[in-house]
């Protein structure tokens, strides 16, 4: 987990920034990652955080610096205080049992966030519970528009 590569002009302007792989990689060890769109779309991130702790990561991308906050970067600061960001915002677990509750929607109480029924999620919990037929039933309906 060193440094992320930043490379920046005489005029200290971004030539060169990390991908969004490089910066999930660089926050720990990564156990499962889907993404879901292409030019644009969704991460989702678990990490392993010892001792049986799981760390959950989602967020989204877009397709062009005018939508995409790594790609909008114009500085290594900028690029620095996403980073940041991305870190602060993954949610720990003291175990895989208590982030599949949360990613299941058992712990949001009516206050769903964004994800919740987003088809990679749904394949997370797939890959986290093989075997479940209650989620596999709820993927093979998300995929229904497919």
């Amino acid at each position: 987990m060193g440094e992320l590569e930043i490379e920046v002009d005489e005029y200290g302007r971004l030539r060169w920034h990390p991908s969004y792989e490089q910066v999930i990689e660089h926050f720990g060890t990564v156990l499962h990652m889907t993404q879901q769109g292409d030019y644009s779309g969704d991460y989702f991130v678990v990490y392993d955080g010892g001792d049986g702790k799981r760390g959950w990561l989602a967020f989204g991308y877009g397709s062009c610096s005018g939508c995409d906050a790594l790609q909008g970067c114009d500085t290594s600061e900028e690029v620095a205080q996403l980073v940041e960001g991305l870190r602060g915002s993954i949610e720990w677990f003291a175990s895989e049992e208590d982030l599949v509750a949360y990613l299941d929607g058992r712990y949001l109480e009516g206050n769903p966030k964004w994800w919740y029924e987003n088809k990679g999620v749904t394949e997370m919990l797939a890959i986290l519970r093989p075997g479940d037929e209650r989620i596999a039933a709820k993927l093979e309906y998300l995929r229904g528009d497919e």
